[in-house]
Order: structure tokens, then C-alpha cells, then sequence
């Protein structure tokens, strides 16, 4: 009789483990400033957080390739698989590209959001909004035998992208790097004169955004 108490007692113990370990999870966030201004680069980066120890995972990030391009990828984290530049060509022409990480030691991401990897991003076009993705074949697993499946949320992000708005600062900067590269000079008697008709118009916004756009 005390045996069958015994037992009967230990497999409530496991089976309330085992509904803990069913519950236990590992979410994912994509984050980034929400609003970006066009020809700017940006970096998205990639969180995660939980109490679980990882083991590995695969996490496929969709993006709109029309939109966004991605310039590089990299992270910090021992055991972690990023795309090199051929990787990052084709995850420019498919909208897509995945990580990955596995450790027998693994790592546990804790409760405080935990940055995995940056990734840098240049926006294609303006006045959009360019959403990013976790695909639905991203997963997680614990680092125990047999791996359990610790998967929980996985949070994209959209990103608005509007026109750029230079300070005159910046275009005197972008006209002093325009004049090192091309080797000419430009008469800026008045600041922001970008035409050298001594005195500030349109006639020098016009001029800014045609170097800014490699027109000049």
C-alpha cells in the first residue's frame, strides 16, 4: 500500500513537471526605431528573452525586398550561424534569411530583453512602410534530452521610412566630402551657398539633393 502511495505520489510530481516544462517558452521580438528616414541605414535587431536554457534554434526573418536592404548581419553570441555576404545577396533577392545556434552548454536569455543579433538595414525607397517578420518555421529547443520544443511568441516589427530632412550642417558636410572625391571647389562665401551666387535659394536645395542622389 505504501508503495502504490509512493508511486502514485511520484507521478504526480512528474507529470506537474512536465506540465511546467509544457508551458516554459523563449519569445522572440524584432526591434528598431519605428520611423527612418530614407537612404539612412538602420539596425534591426533581434531579441530574445526567457528563463528557459536555449539549446538552438533556427529563426527565419521575412522582409520586403522591394523596400529594404539588408547591408549586414552579425552577432555577439557563441554558437551563432549568421549569413556571410553571399548569404546576404541571396536573402536580398528572396526577402528572406535565417539564423542559427546551437551549444551543448547552451545559454539562458533571461527576463531583460537580450539582443542576438544586429542586423543592418538600408531602405530602398521612401514614404513606405516596411514590416519585418518571424516566420512560422522559426523554432526553439531546450538544451535537455530529448530537446524540448520552447518556442513562444514570435513578434515582428514595421518600420515607417520617410524622405530625408538635412540640417545645413549636414549638406556642408555632404558638399566637403563631395568637393574632397571629386577634386573641385565650390565658392561658399555664405554659408549653405552651394551655388556661389552669395546668397542662399533654392537654387542650393536643388543643388544639395542633386549630389546627395549622385546626380552631380
Amino acid at each position: 500500500m505504501r508503495a502504490t502511495k509512493f508511486f502514485l505520489f511520484f507521478g504526480i510530481v512528474l507529470l506537474a513537471l512536465a506540465g511546467a516544462n509544457a508551458f516554459a517558452a523563449v519569445d522572440v521580438t524584432l526591434e528598431a526605431d519605428g520611423n527612418m528616414a530614407d537612404q539612412i541605414t538602420f539596425d534591426l535587431e533581434i531579441h530574445m528573452t526567457g528563463t528557459d536554457t536555449v539549446g538552438a534554434f533556427t529563426l527565419y526573418v521575412d522582409f520586403d525586398k522591394d523596400k529594404i536592404q539588408i547591408t549586414n548581419i552579425s552577432s555577439d553570441t557563441e554558437g551563432m550561424v549568421v549569413p556571410n555576404q553571399d548569404g546576404i545577396t541571396n536573402a536580398n533577392a528572396d526577402g528572406s534569411f535565417s539564423i542559427a545556434y546551437a551549444s551543448i552548454s547552451g545559454f539562458v536569455p533571461g527576463t531583460g530583453s537580450k539582443a542576438i543579433a544586429v542586423v543592418t538595414c538600408k531602405p530602398l525607397a521612401e514614404d513606405v512602410s516596411a514590416v519585418f517578420e518571424l516566420d512560422n518555421r522559426s523554432s526553439i529547443l531546450s538544451n535537455e534530452l530529448p530537446p524540448q520544443n520552447i518556442t513562444g511568441s514570435l513578434t515582428g516589427k514595421t518600420v515607417s521610412i520617410s524622405k530625408a530632412v538635412l540640417t545645413l550642417e549636414e549638406i556642408r558636410k555632404h558638399m566637403a566630402d563631395y568637393n574632397e572625391a571629386k577634386n573641385t571647389n565650390f565658392k561658399v562665401s555664405v554659408a549653405g551657398d552651394l551655388n556661389g551666387n552669395d546668397k542662399l535659394d533654392i537654387g542650393d536645395i536643388i543643388m544639395g539633393l542633386q549630389i546627395l542622389n549622385g546626380i552631380r
